[in-house]
């Protein structure tokens, strides 16, 4: 595992004050975008109070001593915890060893006195972070998360969090260097996947931005970057089965030095909507080059953009949307096996 990622340890912590810890933790912090994700996720995964990631089933899976004991060279954080949860006073409380603090309050706990949201609550996720196995944490979302479950709230957390691995910035503003590019993004979605789900009005979007581009500034390439200016995150999230998802996260948590932490996720065949057949109208159009009735689309790059984005994201779009004609064509391989074309 990537050294960055381990656990902060200080050193001689017995000897320096309060302060001066609090200050190694922040600078620990500040240095590492991939803790700082980590800690993100926690914070978003907390507020929005998910069935399958509770205050209960966290407490099952990282229990009170185990974090106690994350935090052996910070008594100050270890002292907060007791005294908020269990009413000890501060200084009894700072007196008591890693376990003894988690005894105690496992008891209060236990005795309802308080419930396990508020044990949840009294943790920060950026002290986990620094403190905590990161890597373990990860993997227990990455395997909470259902999968198969196609909710808005599933689906705009996805959306978020491609968000913010491909971000220049943190969620409170800080430069930082992304964790995946958008070309890491548009390359561990399958081709197959991307042209069946992506609505088609945000395809043909992304079609006319490579030609204008190509027109107006043909020295310079197209990115992936250029297409996820289209094809959001949030339409990526929104349209994708979140299953097929999952291998952003696989080359994300490359990117933060998971890999041995978390299995890989191999590439599947993806379940693709058969094409439509060919109709009286497309086989005359092949034919005979009578043009078939045509339908209109009305695209427009920032018409696209903002519909593609949700409410509070949206910023100004003035762009009249610009109508265009289309006819979907799908084409047998072995429409014209024998017929004799001659030479």
């Amino acid at each position: 595992m990537n050294d960055a990622l381990h656990a902060l340890k200080h050193q001689d912590a017995a000897k320096k004050t309060d302060d001066a810890l609090r200050d190694e933790a922040r600078a620990h912090l500040a240095r590492s975008p991939k803790l700082q994700i980590v800690a993100e996720v926690l914070g978003r995964l907390r507020a929005l109070e998910l069935p399958w990631w509770s205050a209960s089933h966290l407490r099952g899976s990282f229990p009170c001593a185990m974090r106690m004991r994350w935090f052996a060279d910070r008594v100050d954080l270890r002292q907060t915890i007791t005294h908020q949860l269990t009413g000890l006073a501060p200084k009894a409380a700072r007196a008591l060893t890693p376990d003894a603090q988690a005894q105690l309050i496992d008891a209060v706990l236990d005795a309802g006195d308080i419930d396990c949201a508020a044990f949840e609550a009294a943790f920060d996720p950026r002290s986990e972070v620094v403190y905590g196995p990161v890597a373990a944490l990860w993997k227990r979302f990455r395997e909470s998360f259902p999968w198969d479950v196609q909710t808005k709230a599933h689906q705009e957390l996805m959306g978020w969090l491609i968000q913010i691995l491909i971000a220049e910035k943190s969620e409170d503003g800080v430069t930082r260097k992304p964790i995946l590019t958008p070309w890491d993004v548009r390359t561990a979605i399958d081709g197959r996947v991307w042209h069946s789900t992506i609505p088609v009005d945000v395809r043909i979007a992304i079609d006319e931005m490579r030609l204008l581009h190509e027109k107006t500034a043909p020295r310079e390439p197209v990115h992936a970057r250029h297409e996820l200016e289209l094809a959001t995150p949030w339409v990526i999230a929104s349209h994708v089965p979140l299953r097929e998802l999952q291998r952003i996260f696989v080359t994300a948590e490359k990117a933060l030095g998971f890999e041995e932490a978390v299995p890989e996720v191999a590439r599947r065949a993806p379940s693709i909507a058969p094409a439509a057949a060919l109709t009286p109208a497309s086989i005359r159009t092949l034919t005979t080059g009578e043009p078939a009735p045509p339908r209109e689309s009305f695209i427009g790059t920032r018409a696209v953009a903002r519909a593609a984005t949700p409410p509070g994201n949206r910023v100004a779009l003035d762009m009249q949307p610009t109508p265009c004609m289309m006819e979907e064509i799908v084409i047998d391989d072995n429409l014209f096996a024998d017929v004799d074309v001659g030479t």
